[in-house]
């Protein structure tokens, strides 16, 4: 399946590179929030958090007509959340903070002129580059009892480490479905300002098939950017 992604992803460049005037590339930067979709059934006074990271992109857009186009967008993205530990373990926390490398491939339609509307859909493949594991645990050393109420009492100890793959568990690749919609503003020839709000979810597990009644855990992502495109097309017309 990710060979069939790429191979049409290539196409779609060669078929680009060949109408130059048809395309417009540009630089995005924004932020994501993600959360972690699974099951946490099986542990009490527990939440998982979604947090915020951010996404750096390099949208290429080619012109099909006047109201279409496909957007195909290599970027960097971390996708980032939480698992908080409530009641009497209440500042309790893991944060995981992963970056991926991510190209999607979205058809979008416009409507307007000078300022655009556009919303769309595609797909996304995505590879989990790095990691990192950061939050508050009990300091097992710094335990204490409480004569009255028999209550244990402990200090929380900060932590802050990168995190280390397990070939056999951490599944690295990713692919899932997005939507896009925003706005965009032809301010000065060439050039086209751009509002763009993003979802993305995983299709693929996280994890590798590696134990038996495995719960799966899926990424389910929003992102917010704002970027300029410069269209090289000879004229500015309708639509970059």
């Amino acid at each position: 399946m990710l060979k069939k992604v790429f191979f049409i992803f290539l196409l779609f460049w060669s078929n680009m590179s060949e109408c130059n005037a048809q395309i417009s590339i540009g630089m995005q930067l924004g932020a994501t929030d993600n959360y972690l979709n699974t099951s946490i059934n099986n542990l009490p006074s527990t939440v998982i958090k979604s947090h915020l990271g951010y996404k750096i992109g390099i949208p290429i857009l080619y012109k099909i007509s006047s109201t279409i186009l496909i957007e195909g967008c290599p970027s960097l993205i971390q996708k980032n959340y939480s698992i908080n530990r409530t009641d009497s373990l209440e500042g309790i926390v893991t944060q995981y903070n992963n970056t991926y490398t991510q190209l999607g491939v979205i058809c979008h339609f416009v409507y307007g002129r000078q300022l655009q509307v556009f919303g769309g859909a595609g797909y996304y493949v995505a590879y989990w580059l790095t990691g990192t594991l950061k939050g508050k645990v009990p300091d097992i050393f710094s335990v204490s009892t409480n004569g009255t109420t028999q209550n244990e009492n402990f200090r929380l100890a900060s932590f802050n480490e990168k995190y280390s793959f397990n070939p056999q568990r951490d599944n690295r690749f990713e692919m899932g479905w997005l939507a896009t919609c925003g706005l965009e503003y032809h301010c000065i020839d060439p050039y086209t300002l751009f509002l763009k709000c993003s979802y993305s979810q995983s299709l693929t597990d996280q994890q590798k098939s590696y134990m038996i009644n495995q719960i799966p855990q899926y990424n389910q992502t929003f992102s917010f950017s704002v970027g300029v495109l410069y269209s090289l097309k000879q004229k500015h017309n309708e639509y970059m």
